[in-house]
């Protein structure tokens, strides 16, 4: 299984317990550079709380260079067969993210619907195509 959910309205704690809730074993976070403004959710502080719960996978999947590598996408389903997998990016609402708008997208092409934690809501790609492009979701 294949969870998604952005960090902007998160604490570091939230993001574990939604782990623990969900039963998930690794965090992939896929921003192309894994540092920002809030410390707490840089690579570094990450790797230290949930030592080898963290993959960093920006560098195949992040978004700021282009669209996700078809190896990041390999990789992502390869360690979703082995356990679920929660991928981690900035922004809250997943309409304005790269983790629906191609990896989630590119991830249903292949069967995978993914399921975006947002607002304490569980939403699935497929589910996401309709109401993002009508404006639904805020």
């Amino acid at each position: 299984m294949i969870y998604t959910i952005g960090y902007q309205k998160l604490t570091v704690e939230r993001l574990v317990r939604v782990m623990d809730e969900n039963k998930i074993a690794v965090l992939a976070d896929v921003r192309s550079i894994p540092y920002g403004r809030r410390h707490e959710f840089n690579r570094k502080n990450l790797e230290k709380i949930l030592g080898p719960r963290y993959a960093w996978l920006g560098d195949v999947l992040g978004g700021k260079f282009g669209p996700a590598k078809p190896q990041g996408l390999d990789k992502l389903t390869a360690l979703a067969a082995q356990f679920p997998v929660l991928v981690l990016c900035m922004e809250h609402n997943p309409c304005d993210c790269h983790r629906f708008r191609d990896i989630g997208v590119r991830l249903l092409e292949k069967g995978i619907d993914a399921v975006h934690i947002h607002d304490n809501k569980e939403l699935r790609t497929s589910e996401l195509l309709i109401s993002c492009d009508e404006g639904k979701l805020l």
